[in-house]
């Protein structure tokens, strides 16, 4: 049984969700974050933008082990199909005060496009009741998350977009957040590097 399925669409902008299942780090078993899978599932049926979710728990985390299948078949699958910029989907605890961490390793993982990190936020901020923040409290800087990874071998910009699990006991809220996230894509489909 697979750990993952990718999606395959024809956008240039990629979704990933590596934590839509629980995973092990470190021994532990960490807790699944299932409305990434969700949304990642929406931007694809509706959207048609490409994606990759862990759909099985293989006693792996994706986003903290240094080797890792996911990200090796979600890196080859970019530079195959020319995508141009990862969004790397997560939930945080309800109990954070920001709904929305955009991280960016500290600018090290989007290779100067601060036009699109303005984008997401400014687009989040009209949708989203609390506070929008970068790089506090998850940079992404980890060489083995899957933003700062598939940058670095890849060569294009990655966001890890941590949403606060209160946001989805509104119902209908991974539409909107999709619906946003579709707004950010075609903004970079528009304005290509």
């Amino acid at each position: 049984m697979k750990s993952f399925v990718i999606c395959d669409a024809k956008r240039k902008v990629m979704v990933s969700a590596p934590h839509a299942v629980t995973q092990i780090r470190e021994g532990k078993e960490k807790y699944a974050e299932p409305e990434t899978g969700k949304m990642a599932e929406i931007l694809y049926e509706r959207y048609d933008i490409p994606c990759i979710i862990k759909v099985n728990n293989h006693g792996d985390d994706a986003n903290y082990d240094i080797e890792s299948d996911y990200r090796d078949a979600l890196e080859s699958y970019i530079n195959a199909h020319s995508v141009e910029v990862l969004l790397d989907l997560h939930q945080m605890s309800q109990e954070r005060k920001m709904d929305l961490c955009i991280g960016t390793g500290k600018g090290r993982n989007i290779y100067g496009r601060t036009d699109i990190l303005d984008v997401i936020q400014n687009t989040f901020v009209e949708i989203l009741p609390g506070p929008v923040m970068t790089d506090e409290p998850f940079s992404a800087c980890y060489p083995y998350t899957v933003s700062s990874s598939v940058s670095r071998k890849c060569k294009i910009p990655c966001f890890q977009l941590e949403f606060n699990s209160r946001i989805f006991q509104k119902n209908g809220t991974a539409e909107e957040l999709c619906e946003a996230i579709d707004k950010v894509c075609r903004y970079v489909e528009e304005n290509a590097d």
